[in-house]
């Protein structure tokens, strides 16, 4: 009888093994699938409580990312599929695992399936970890004294180089659906070249998700409509997960700009966005107001 286990038990896990491959060579790190978590954290005399120590002794991390050069743990990825988010069980568990993290000062990614679309050259995990390792080497430099103390990390004041060796784009993953947004309004296609973000408050409460809607104003009030939705991993290496939704929802919506511009995409119409305001009556809004309703 053969008594092997696969180690990546599901589509998702084998996926998110594969986008953190992509990564390894790039930033010198190594993947370790199934890493106990007493392993990868020292929680002896940690502080923790009984029965976080307790699961913590029997507790699995998705994936641990570490330095390749020495092994130390970097931070742990966890893939969650929907019953992270609707069975009362597996919710306890994710919150021992979420609760000894932060007392322990361990960074924790948790993601689903839509982190592991592709957006430019990776996928959207791969762009977190690229910003995670940035983020690290802005602060080297600022305690080595060649950023100024008081200069916040911001990712999207980040720019890709070009050929020329000149700055490029914004790393940020709504630069280029801006863009295409600023050359529709030059053009005329668009009275202003600012979308509306409609977004899941960060005091709703911890749902598991957040949420954003992006609305892009046509002449002739007609809309582009962006969305995204996204497993709420709260901070993460410079990036909370409503800023990332949030540019998701534009870039969606930079896409279906294109399409339309294309002939390929049917704007929504005024009784529709009117559904979307019902919707998402109470969120968070930010941006140039859709001409639809006054604020």
């Amino acid at each position: 009888m053969d008594r092997r286990r696969r180690l990546l038990i599901n589509a998702g896990e084998t996926a998110t093994d594969a986008a953190l491959a992509e990564c390894a060579k790039e930033h010198g790190i190594r993947v370790f699938p199934k890493a106990r978590v007493a392993s990868a954290l020292n929680i002896d005399g940690s502080g923790i409580s009984d029965q976080e120590y307790s699961y913590a002794l029997r507790a699995e991390f998705d994936f641990v990312v570490a330095n390749a050069a020495d092994g130390l743990p970097l931070f742990a990825v966890e893939f969650d599929e929907p019953a992270h988010l609707s069975n009362p069980t597996i919710k306890a568990r994710d919150a021992l695992k979420a609760s000894v993290c932060q007392q322990l000062g361990f960074p924790l990614l948790r993601i689903d399936a839509e982190y592991l679309k592709r957006h430019r050259q990776g996928t959207v995990l791969s762009w977190l970890i690229d910003v995670w390792f940035l983020e690290k080497a802005f602060y080297e430099a600022q305690d080595g004294g060649q950023v100024p103390d008081d200069e916040p990390f911001v990712y999207s004041a980040f720019f890709e180089p070009t050929e020329t060796g000149g700055l490029g784009r914004s790393i940020a993953l709504d630069a280029q659906a801006r863009g295409i947004m600023l050359r529709a309004t030059e053009e005329g296609v668009a009275p202003f070249y600012v979308p509306e973000e409609v977004t899941t408050p960060y005091d709703a409460g911890h749902q598991g998700v957040v949420e954003s809607v992006c609305i892009f104003e046509l002449a002739g009030q007609r809309f582009i409509i962006g969305h995204a939705r996204v497993r709420d991993f709260g901070y993460f290496g410079g990036v909370y997960a409503h800023e990332l939704v949030d540019d998701l929802a534009v870039a969606d919506a930079g896409e279906r700009l294109k399409a339309f511009r294309q002939g390929a995409y049917q704007p929504a119409s005024r009784a529709t966005l009117q559904a979307i305001r019902r919707r998402t009556a109470g969120w968070s809004r930010q941006g140039h107001a859709a001409s639809d309703l006054p604020f």
